[in-house]
């Protein structure tokens, strides 16, 4: 069927998409669409369990506050430690925290520039806690280089910024379970590229389509009569049998059954 209609308007053209018809080719199709998705989102669950390594994390929590004694805390010393959090998580990520936490860990066989990969901190809002995370390829190392922040940052930032203390709320933990990657999101993820995919090109050939495959389309769209259709032409048996151009065979073909009409 006819799924646009071209006219010329001030010497320009334009497309008349036919949306009910679009429609209905996409419901036509709807076995490719399925079978996109599902192709696609088979492989991305496939690839994700074969070729992206699992990661894990482990995490602490620390509270902090800008006195160095823990009695008697006011309101606004409160105010100050949530503001200091920031500064905080900067020092955390500094080049020099990262060699610290290097030596202190030892024979574990990661640099510091991989390290400072591997940890992340954010704040816990309205709070003077924040939370440092460590994601790496294996759990036991990740609990293991979380303990050691626990250990080389307090006494980091004490240094650094003076009348504050700082005490883990939350020790590291070891995590036998994966944090990523998500194989059931990453397959959802190709379903849905894969109908995406399948929806447009299917509009694009909607839109190309410039054939009318109907003669209702004509009655109905632009309220013309048909006065006329071609029929579809029959084949002969020769020509169906062997084939179109063989001139050979067709008069073979001839000849032995005028022989066996004789």
């Amino acid at each position: 069927m006819n799924l646009n209609e071209k006219t010329k308007r001030d010497g320009e053209f334009s497309i008349e998409i036919d949306w009910l018809n679009v429609l209905k080719l996409l419901w036509k199709k709807a076995w490719l669409i399925i079978l996109l998705a599902v192709v696609l989102g088979s492989s991305a669950f496939a690839y994700t369990k074969i070729f992206v390594a699992p990661k894990y994390s482990s995490s602490i929590m620390i509270y902090v506050n800008n006195t160095s004694k823990g009695d008697n805390i006011s309101a606004s010393e409160l105010s100050v430690a949530q503001s200091l959090v920031n500064t905080y998580m900067t020092i955390l990520c500094t080049q020099t925290t990262m060699n610290k936490l290097d030596e202190y860990l030892g024979d574990l066989e990661v640099t510091p520039a991989e390290l400072k990969g591997m940890v992340t901190a954010s704040g816990i809002a309205d709070t003077e806690v924040f939370r440092v995370t460590v994601t790496t390829d294996n759990a036991k190392k990740a609990q293991i280089i979380a303990a050691g922040i626990a250990e080389v940052l307090p006494e980091r930032i004490e240094k650094i910024v003076e009348g504050t203390s700082m005490r883990v709320v939350d020790e590291a933990t070891y995590n036998p379970n994966p944090v990523s990657p998500n194989a059931s999101k990453n397959a959802i993820l190709g379903a849905a590229i894969g109908v995406a995919i399948a929806c447009i090109l299917i509009f694009i050939m909607a839109v190309l389509d410039d054939v009318i495959h109907s003669e209702d389309y004509v009655v109905e769209t632009y309220h013309l009569p048909v006065l006329a259709k071609i029929p579809d032409l029959v084949i002969d048996e020769p020509v169906a049998k062997y084939g179109k151009y063989s001139k050979y065979k067709y008069k073979s073909y001839y000849k032995k059954n005028s022989y066996e009409s004789k």
